[in-house]
């Protein structure tokens, strides 16, 4: 459980997970993503995931993702992180073999999860373990 405060209605996001259709709700002003039990999003079914991978953080108005020093990488729109980067509505944050959509407060109607899936490269570690299902 995090320690960070709780964010207003008016301020929360949402990461849509693009495998599953599922949604996590960002109404902390950090939320801690990895396999340890430690974060607010426990991503345990993958194991290329760090156990702490990555910050979605919501500072002056804008929500931004950083990757934790991560053994694969975190990914924004197909393009490794380096340091930390502001997300809008539409963005695509890849995981491991997870690609989340970012919908961020403003947006009313989701977005649809179909919507852009194909533009953006997967990480490595996801095109490795794809390869790797193939040829089994």
């Amino acid at each position: 459980m995090s320690a960070y405060p709780q964010q207003s209605d008016a301020t929360k996001a949402r990461l849509w997970n693009l495998r599953t259709g599922s949604f996590a709700v960002i109404n902390r002003s950090a939320t801690a993503i990895g396999r340890s039990a430690e974060n607010d999003m426990i991503m345990s079914s993958d194991s290329a995931i760090s156990r702490q991978h990555a910050l979605i953080l919501f500072l002056r108005d804008s929500f931004y993702v950083e990757d934790l020093g991560s053994l694969n990488g975190t990914y924004l729109n197909g393009r490794a992180l380096s340091g930390r980067m502001p997300l809008k509505t539409g963005d695509h944050i890849a995981l491991g073999m997870t690609v989340f959509m970012f919908q961020g407060p403003s947006i009313q109607q989701p977005v649809s999860l179909h919507s852009q899936t194909q533009d953006f490269p997967v990480s490595p570690a996801a095109n490795r373990q794809a390869s790797a299902r193939l040829a089994t």
